[in-house]
């Protein structure tokens, strides 16, 4: 659920944190060849695991979908699904000859070509980041209130750390320095903000009492 207060925004699921059925993967495995036609592909996190069993659909002209069969355990060993779905394949043809194959999202009203489906925490079904309403966690950082969530300042500090030579790691520092006073100077700019829009919310309680006085005085005026 959404959180209120100064500094915490609510978090939407993210697409790292979600199961993935890729087309590249589906190419590597030599199933938009027809070769094989069946694949089963396990995923795993600490807490869920993931069966997906994809069958390719077509004839001898070529291949038009691909039958997607899910089952899902959690850490008890409870197995939900198993659940089937049927996503169509289209392609594009490209500049330099050959052709692209996208997945046509089984969204509800959606078909949009993407080269990914998810499938986030608490779902069960492939569907595109914008059916499931995903982001990524680069666009989640500046949620959490660290300082790596400003800029580049986490990668400068890594490549600072990894740096080879003397060279390497003072020009890191002087771009970690100039992200940590881009970051300050965010952060006072934000404080200023807040206290001003917290004056204004302040005077505009004030006036609106003020005036719920004077409206009272006048009534009593009238009635007497």
């Amino acid at each position: 659920m959404a959180e209120s207060g100064r500094g915490v925004r609510w978090k939407k699921r993210t697409v790292e944190e979600s199961y993935e059925l890729s087309l590249f993967r589906l190419r590597q495995e030599e199933l938009l060849t027809g070769h094989p036609w069946t694949w089963r592909y396990d995923q795993s996190t600490a807490w869920t695991s993931l069966r997906t069993l994809v069958e390719v659909l077509g004839n001898s002209s070529g291949i038009t979908a691909i039958s997607v069969t899910c089952t899902l355990a959690d850490a008890l060993g409870r197995q939900h699904g198993p659940l089937s779905q049927v996503v169509r394949l289209t392609s594009t043809p490209c500049h330099f000859g050959g052709r692209r194959w996208w997945f046509m999202c089984p969204g509800p009203s959606c078909q949009r070509k993407v080269a990914k489906l998810h499938m986030p925490p608490g779902r069960i079904e492939y569907a595109c980041r914008h059916c499931h309403g995903l982001s990524y966690e680069g666009r989640q950082k500046h949620r959490d209130g660290s300082y790596e969530s400003f800029g580049r300042f986490g990668l400068y500090r890594r490549r600072a750390e990894q740096a080879r030579s003397k060279r390497q790691k003072a020009r890191w520092l002087l771009r970690l320095l100039e992200a940590d006073e881009r970051t300050h100077a965010y952060m006072k700019a934000y404080d200023a903000r807040f206290w001003k829009r917290l004056d204004r919310l302040k005077r505009m309680d004030g006036s609106s009492g003020r005036s719920k006085q004077t409206n009272d005085a006048g009534l009593d005026r009238l009635g007497r």
